[in-house]
């Protein structure tokens, strides 16, 4: 089966979800996209980049759910 994006919702509306929370997260998601896909090195770069872009975009929003 072949990708083109994997989304994933990572907020905290139901359960907290922290740095603790951030880091297993991210670990695990590295273990099991290089199992099925192979080594990637820039994974953590990557990974931070998109975090800041999250927390940018939050500043700009009122942080409320919205369903489309």
């Amino acid at each position: 089966m072949r990708f083109d994006a994997i989304v994933l919702d990572l907020g905290n509306t139901l359960l907290p979800f922290g740095e603790r929370e951030d880091r297993a997260f991210y670990g695990e998601l590295r273990r099991t996209l290089a199992s099925e896909i192979g080594p990637m090195p820039d994974f953590e770069e990557r990974a931070r980049r998109a975090k800041q872009k999250l927390h940018f975009e939050r500043r700009r929003t009122t942080m409320r759910e919205v369903t489309v």
